[in-house]
């Protein structure tokens, strides 16, 4: 039997078809595990993928590993005839091989790295010793080779296994945490080649390096890795400049993730030269620090699928927890993305937080109790189902639910709402979409928490608490075909620090049809060609001036009638943290808030068309020199005052003809200041209260705070309502709904004039 493997898209949303029958959205995913009888109650309660995954044992032979491999995917399949296999495998390098190719090797202490890496999630520590691998610098060629080798013996393996056509798919993964971290820093000989072979590529002859890198000396047989001095030094405030040294050590950045990238593409096509129709993925997870990686992937067509696990700093209950991709990105390129739920129960102890002291940030975050903890997992299935991803089950070395019947009561349930999802063609309808930028952190001074703060920890984390879905994308991922921004009514570019004159023309095409356009701290300050205030202008439109200070910006708005200020109390203050984080917690279980984070420069919006809307909470005296600014920006101070101090505006509005622009001058952005925003704009929000929102055209996922009490919902049409959890309906052509909830607690509605539950078509049920 042939077995038929196809993604194809739904409303806009790949999904995984085979022998043209629709996958649900949810997996397992088992690594060295043998608790079958465990695993085997996901199949029982309807999982039909799973993935298989034993990691190569170099004490052991290539026959004895797959005997293993065989083993487990023989049990797995026996769990039911409607189960398929997703094989992976961990490319790892031998001992010997290290010795053998010391050039090869990442640097500790500037000599070859030869103390070998013990891979993660194999916790059996006596019988999987072996389960090592040389610390390979991501930029060695002749690890493809390594690479292959496995491929190959994988592909081998799979033509003469008798469940052949069950297993529809090869995962790969490598370096540190199976994510493609690196081992240690790479300052090698294998990196230097891959540094002068993109230096070459790039500049093509002398000048052009000598002029860029503005070094009359510079030559491509010259070219050696940044010192640690040049890697430390940003001329203006933290960035590095795109000339001169600072567009070397950038260089350096983007030829390792080039490198990289070639490490991981070429591994794909290994596969696919020999298999054209197995599914292939591999796992990445750290998207905003590798410059250019997931695009590349994005616009491969050898790897079909991404594996990341979403923000571990906010897994608790009634927290919103985003997912650690832009998404979106993945449905306009055709690719699948998992999300990798790998959730503890309440009551797990496995890693002994609870005695360790200097481990405060366990995975299962604060849930006290089943209940909690179930409800996380509606929550995190909930946002991948809804956002049309798909997610795995993955519990490391631990039966982490306890074989308890609730927690398959739940994988039922869910697996079911994301088939419902799925045969009703649902699809986004966000209204705002988030920007990020995968290169621009690259051009900020090392150990700077601003793009962290603006990308993975702090910015995202106040999303999720709007009130309404939004779609996430990467910037150059806004041009590839087919992307509708029809819909969105406000766009926030988070990180766009580095414009490219492409990103640039993006941009510009965005700047109509009425939408609002934020523009986030720093934006567009450098160019192909430099760094500068008027770079800022020609993205944003508002004049600026620049503030050579190291500063932890925060910002109050001003009490002046204007568009922004109507919806936020008198005297509005933010900056910095303002939500802690239960996860986080300090000697005495207390929760924290993230460190504050400084940027630098500064840049203060000075224009007289804009609306001030709030000031740096920030006095300089009149006298100070403004270190650049463009040539529109006037001074703020009051006239006739010679020795007043002068103040600057960090949040504006500007208003053109068909379109509007915010400028926010803080890296971390609160909650309340972005629902206001969303007023102004016109974003249907569902509620207001700070609860978690997730959701497309026809699913809504409620997770809500700390506080018990009434939720009021409400909709953009009158729809009827279904509670997808009791299967009752429980409003009829509504324009909104009160619920009495309880806290950290997630529900599960179904919007549709139409039940979802066929014939049974729901009991009925009243909420006030």
């Amino acid at each position: 039997m042939t077995t038929h493997i196809r993604i194809k898209k739904v409303a806009g949303i790949p999904r995984l078809f085979v022998n043209g029958k629709a996958m649900a959205g949810i997996a397992y995913h088992n690594r060295q595990n043998e608790f079958y009888p465990y695993m085997k109650q996901f199949a029982d309660s309807g999982t039909e993928l799973f993935f298989s995954y034993y990691v190569r044992n170099w004490n052991e032979s290539w026959e004895e590993h797959f005997a293993k491999v065989a083993c487990q995917v023989d049990t797995i399949l026996a769990f039911n005839d409607r189960i398929y296999v997703i094989l992976g495998l961990y490319l790892s390098a031998s001992q010997e091989w290290a010795r053998e190719n010391p050039e090869e090797l990442c640097r500790s202490d500037g000599r070859p790295c030869m103390t070998p890496y013990r891979i993660a999630n194999t916790e059996k520590w006596e019988s999987d010793s072996g389960c090592t691998s040389a610390a390979y610098s991501f930029a060695s060629e002749k690890f493809d080779a390594v690479a292959k080798d496995h491929i190959d013996r994988h592909l081998d393996f799979l033509e003469g296994y008798r469940g052949k056509d069950r297993v529809i798919g090869l995962f790969f993964s490598g370096g540190s945490t199976h994510e493609w971290n690196p081992f240690t820093p790479d300052l090698g000989p294998a990196g230097l080649k891959a540094y002068r072979q993109y230096v070459i590529g790039k500049y093509r002859n002398t000048a052009a390096l000598r002029k860029c890198w503005a070094d009359k000396n510079a030559s491509f047989a010259s070219v050696a890795a940044p010192t640690p001095a040049e890697l430390a030094c940003t001329p203006v405030g933290y960035y590095y400049i795109p000339q001169g040294q600072g567009q070397k050590v950038v260089d350096w950045h983007l030829a390792m993730a080039e490198a990289k990238s070639r490490r991981m593409l070429n591994a794909a096509r290994a596969i696919k030269d020999r298999r054209p129709e197995l599914l292939v993925g591999c796992f990445h997870g750290n998207h905003y620090r590798d410059p250019g990686v997931t695009q590349r992937i994005l616009e491969s067509n050898d790897i079909d699928f991404l594996v990341s696990p979403p923000q571990y700093h906010a897994r608790s209950p009634g927290q919103h927890s985003a997912l650690n991709q832009m998404v979106d990105s993945f449905h306009s390129y055709g690719k699948l993305f998992f999300s990798e739920e790998d959730i503890f129960p309440y009551d797990d102890r496995s890693w002994n937080y609870a005695s360790d002291p200097t481990r405060r940030i366990p995975h299962q975050g604060d849930a006290k109790c089943l209940a909690d903890t179930l409800a996380v997992c509606e929550k995190g299935f909930g946002q991948t189902i809804a956002k049309g991803t798909m997610a795995w089950y993955y519990h490391f070395q631990e039966e982490f639910f306890k074989r308890d019947p609730r927690y398959f009561e739940l994988n039922r349930r869910m697996l079911a709402v994301s088939m419902l999802n799925i045969k009703k063609k649902c699809r986004s309808s966000a209204q705002i979409l988030v920007v990020s930028d995968e290169c621009s952190f690259i051009h900020l001074k090392p150990g700077t928490r601003v793009v962290q703060k603006q990308v993975d920890r702090e910015l995202v984390f106040e999303l999720g608490y709007i009130g309404a879905p939004y779609d996430v994308m990467f910037m150059d991922a806004l041009g590839a075909p087919g992307v509708n921004f029809s819909r969105y009514k406000l766009i926030f570019f988070l990180n766009l620090h580095m414009a490219t004159k492409k990103q640039r023309q993006i941009v510009d095409r965005l700047k109509s049809e009425g939408r609002t356009i934020i523009f986030g701290h720093g934006a567009g300050f450098l160019a192909d060609d430099g760094a500068g205030v008027e770079n800022m202008k020609a993205l944003t439109g508002f004049d600026f001036e620049q503030l050579d200070l190291e500063w932890t910006a925060t910002i109050t708005t001003i009490d002046t009638p204007n568009p922004i200020n109507r919806y936020l109390p008198l005297g509005y203050a933010f900056g910095q943290s303002y939500r802690a984080k239960r996860i986080r917690a300090d000697g005495k279980g207390a929760p924290l808030f993230p460190p504050p984070a400084n940027t630098s420069p500064v840049f203060a919006v000075a224009d007289r068309q804009a609306v001030d809307i709030g000031f740096y909470n920030l006095e300089l005296p009149e006298d100070f020199k403004t270190a650049a600014q463009t040539k529109g920006a006037l001074p703020y101070c009051l006239p006739g005052f010679k020795h007043w101090p002068r103040y600057f505006v960090g949040l504006a509005l500007k208003e053109h003809k068909d379109w509007s622009a915010l400028y926010i001058g803080t890296p971390t952005v609160p909650t309340a200041l972005l629902r206001a925003i969303c007023k102004y704009a016109g974003v249907h929000l569902y509620v207001e209260s700070d609860d978690i929102i997730y959701g497309n055209n026809k699913l809504l996922v409620l997770h809500t705070n700390e506080k018990n009490g009434p939720r009021q919902l409400r909709f953009p049409k009158k729809t009827n309502v279904y509670d997808l959890k009791t299967e009752k309906q429980i409003a009829s052509g509504a324009n909104c709904l009160t619920l009495d909830c309880p806290a950290r607690r997630t529900w599960l509605l179904w919007l549709d004039t139409s039940s979802p539950f066929g014939r049974r078509q729901g009991r009925k049920g009243s909420h006030s």
